[in-house]
């Protein structure tokens, strides 16, 4: 994660439950309560992406290029 503005890059793993995801998006929100928030997925289906509908929409990108480039 890359605040807009800031070189400082942080990394992180959240457990692929429905649990962690409601506690993770809205603490996204809290940390970052103004604009937009970009969220990338190395996957396209699967409980994680379902899970994670709730908060965040698809690009419809069909390339990690692009993908890295537009966030």
């Amino acid at each position: 994660m890359r605040a807009e503005g800031s070189t400082q890059v942080e990394q992180g793993e959240i457990a692929h439950t429905p649990e962690a995801i409601q506690e993770w998006a809205p603490e996204l929100r809290r940390r970052f309560p103004t604009g937009r928030r970009a969220v990338a997925l190395e996957q396209s289906r699967g409980p994680l992406v379902f899970a994670s509908s709730k908060y965040v929409r698809p690009s419809g990108a069909k390339s990690d290029g692009p993908d890295v480039a537009m966030l």
